[in-house]
């Protein structure tokens, strides 16, 4: 079993952030942020919600890439903290192999961290992947939204 860390050990860790590629001028923006995708400023909105109840501490977006190969790194769309654990959120609204690869090989290097991979359909946020030991109840609240 793998030791899991608080989140003050993570930001301990992590201190420097790296970003990736920044998004284009016309990428869509939520709260001043330039997001890539407009599902992403859905889910952000999301995760406002979920800050809002109570349900989870924080979100950050794009926060650091991981270094997964020699040349090769993975960015998570969003960082969720929940007490003193976090979480990685992957939005897609189609997924390549590529990206599901590159996924599944950083959750499995840093199995400290949990990895959720989130898609749309119908309107709703549907579970993709779960990399995670996060109980269905917690699960099932990064995957509904409100009022549909």
């Amino acid at each position: 079993m793998s030791k899991t860390i608080t989140a003050k050990e993570y930001q301990a860790m992590h201190t420097k952030r790296k970003r990736g590629a920044k998004a284009p001028l016309s990428a869509p923006m939520y709260k001043s942020i330039r997001m890539r995708s407009g599902l992403e400023v859905k889910y952000a909105a999301h995760l406002d919600a979920m800050v809002w109840r109570g349900e989870i501490e924080r979100w950050d977006y794009e926060p650091e890439k991981f270094l997964i190969g020699k040349s090769c790194s993975y960015t998570p769309d969003f960082r969720v903290t929940i007490g003193d654990r976090v979480f990685f959120i992957e939005t897609k609204g189609y997924k390549r192999e590529s990206g599901r690869i590159k996924f599944r090989t950083t959750a499995k290097l840093n199995p400290m961290y949990g990895f959720i991979m989130v898609g749309e359909s119908n309107g709703r946020f549907v579970l993709r992947e779960n990399l995670t030991t996060l109980d269905n109840t917690l699960l099932a609240k990064f995957t509904t939204r409100e009022g549909k």
